[in-house]
């Protein structure tokens, strides 16, 4: 048995023992509350898509390695097909924290699409929002934290990979110090630019989401089709 089933396994029964106290406000404290597991198939083989959250962390946590959501291509995989993670990068002149956008075929483990972040545009005190799509050729990540935006973009092409495995937030242990909230996954993107960035309310499903979490929910840690 390889090292991610044995994690996962050990995930899921410490994130089937949550409590109600590991969810507050409509967000998840997922240092508390394990792991989620969510089915998004509409995802497969898709040209135009966004996935999206708020964040907050959970002390100097953001200078640590954080993984928000991993999708493998098959059950026997080591390496994700999908993710976005996030670290603390101190090998040049001013320090910043990383957020990491890979998503095949776009981008290859080992070359995900990066953006640096400086600690004054890291809110520590509420959320920062975290925003990935891909459209009209282009792959992108951007970041706020209300008050400034960073973005970085890279040329691309094709279909998203298609895989049965559902997405997994959250990472267990140390890599998972954050509280999250307004998890939006859709087939259409956000206008880039403006009063856009960060949505400024909560929302509804739009014509094309195929998935929407507020965490108004007080238990369990897998979710599916009918509970979005």
């Amino acid at each position: 048995m390889n090292k991610r089933v044995i994690n996962l396994i050990r995930s899921t029964v410490f994130a089937s023992l949550v409590t109600p106290m590991a969810m507050f406000g409509g967000s998840y404290d997922f240092e508390q509350g394990g792991m989620v597991f969510v089915s998004v198939p509409q995802l497969d083989g898709v040209e135009q898509w966004s996935m999206e959250f708020f964040v907050a962390f959970h002390g100097d946590s953001w200078q640590r390695e954080q993984v928000y959501f991993e999708r493998y291509p098959d059950a026997s995989s080591d390496e994700p097909d999908i993710y976005i993670r996030s670290h603390y990068d101190e090998s040049g002149g001013a320090p910043d924290m990383v957020l990491e956008l890979h998503a095949e075929p776009y981008t290859t483990v080992e070359e995900p699409l990066e953006l640096r972040i400086p600690p004054s545009d890291v809110s520590v005190d509420n959320f920062n929002w975290v925003y990935a799509q891909f459209d009209n050729g282009k792959l992108g990540i951007f970041w706020s934290n209300g008050a400034t935006w960073k973005e970085s973009e890279k040329d691309a092409g094709g279909m998203l990979h298609s895989s049965q495995e559902a997405f997994e937030f959250g990472a267990g242990g140390g890599e998972s110090q954050y509280t999250m909230d307004a998890v939006h996954f859709a087939l259409e993107t956000r206008q880039i630019g403006g009063n856009n960035f960060p949505p400024k309310e909560r929302y509804g499903p739009k014509s094309q989401t195929v998935m929407l979490w507020h965490f108004d929910e007080m238990s369990g840690n897998k979710i599916g089709q009918g509970r979005f």
